[in-house]
């Protein structure tokens, strides 16, 4: 309704994909997760997301899992190149630690299906997890210390700030912020600004 003449077409895929597509000019505007900038794009920095582990339930009370003890755990993970992944990588490098991983996979069913299989557990954001999880034979628990993805926005370093993609970049940054600061988006916070 506020930028009647544009039409929008909508690409989805992984945050390395939609980088790629930004650097090329195949997409004017892309939300992805990433924590530090990249050549020949503008970011902007938008809300943070916790990852966390999403395990078969096993009967045991605990709401978080310390790094070690993922480290320890069977790990179904998302095949690498993945930002979830890279995430994933840094944070057991930076302690020293390496996870046993069983499997990985590109696909989020692939790895539901996994945890539901108990081959393993899976390290998602709160976002990637269905709603509803609760009251089923999985559960998802805590990181400690949390593993944390950064989402922004990236334009073109080259797309003249008069475009109509400036505007509706403008209106997706508003509506994420209304979005995230309303609690709507389970387990996203705002970015430090």
């Amino acid at each position: 309704d506020r930028c009647p003449l544009v039409r929008l077409r909508i690409v989805e895929g992984t945050s390395v994909t939609i980088r790629e597509f930004g650097n090329t000019m195949r997409v004017d505007i892309g939300l992805v997760f990433e924590s530090a900038a990249a050549p020949g794009v503008v970011r902007r920095p938008l809300f943070e997301q916790d990852l966390y582990a999403l395990e078969k339930d096993d009967g045991v009370a605990r709401d978080a899992l310390s790094r070690s003890e993922l480290a320890r755990a069977k790990l179904v993970l998302p095949s690498a190149p993945n930002t979830i992944r890279g995430a994933i990588d840094r944070a057991f490098s930076a302690r020293g630690l390496e996870p046993q991983i069983v499997a990985e996979t590109a696909s989020l069913s692939g790895l539901y299906g996994a945890v539901r299989a108990g081959l393993g557990t899976a390290i998602l954001p709160m976002g990637e997890i269905p709603d509803g999880i609760d009251g089923t034979a999985l559960r998802t628990l805590r990181i400690r210390p949390a593993i944390r993805l950064t989402a922004s926005t990236i334009l073109s370093a080259l797309t003249p700030p008069e475009t109509a993609a400036h505007a509706v970049h403008e209106l997706l940054c508003t509506t994420i912020v209304g979005q995230v600061s309303s609690g709507a988006w389970r387990g996203a916070v705002l970015a430090a600004a």
